[in-house]
């Protein structure tokens, strides 16, 4: 290992000895000097690539996370989906939304979703959803969301938002936000006045 020389007014001390105690490397600037090993092989390589003297780092990128199988089915989910335009009213209109519910209703008489309650916005749509273990959640909506992109010409955002119902409680906290959304964003003055609003028959 190279000597590095001390700066001015630095504490002297003694030489380091190689092996576990021995400092392999001191900043320079902005990057970092060191001695690099040969780098292995297999699956204890090192990420870092060398680069003279110094090392690069890949800096982490972000993961898309999946909508998978469900692994409580019995669970419902609170989904919403965004149509790509947003702020603008291309969803909560009389010959549109009716037939996105009805569409979820051919979902459900195919057993792949049970549809608990449905909401249109002007931009979004928020629903409680349960699947079963033998459905991809990701599968099912992105099928919904393909079939009315092709029968009525929704263009849709990319992905969706999920969250698992864990009890009562929150089920109750995340149905009283759907149904009062219109109400929050001006729209009617009391929820019960939206018409855009579907729940399942028992």
């Amino acid at each position: 290992m190279p000597h590095l020389a001390q700066s001015p007014g630095s504490p002297q001390g003694p030489t380091p000895t190689p092996g576990r105690d021995a400092p392999t490397a001191r900043p320079q600037g902005r990057f970092m000097e060191t001695s690099l090993p040969t780098p292995a092989s297999g699956r204890d390589a090192p990420t870092a690539r060398p680069r003279g003297r110094f090392v690069e780092t890949s800096l982490p990128t972000r993961k898309t996370l999946p909508h998978g199988r469900p692994f409580f089915p019995e669970s419902p989910f609170f989904i919403t989906i965004h149509a790509a335009a947003r702020n603008r009213n291309v969803l909560a209109l009389p010959e549109l939304a009716p037939r996105l519910w009805d569409e979820w209703l051919t979902y459900a008489s195919l057993g792949r979703c049970f549809p608990a309650l449905f909401l249109v916005m002007p931009d979004h749509v928020h629903g409680f959803f349960t699947f079963p273990q033998s459905e991809v959640m990701q599968d099912v909506v992105s099928a919904w969301k393909r079939i009315t992109a092709r029968r009525y010409g929704v263009n849709w955002q990319r992905d969706f938002f999920d969250h698992r119902i864990r009890n009562d409680e929150e089920r109750q906290k995340k149905a009283d936000y759907i149904l009062t959304n219109p109400v929050r964003k001006g729209l009617v003055a009391i929820p019960e006045s939206w018409p855009y609003v579907w729940r399942a028959k028992p």
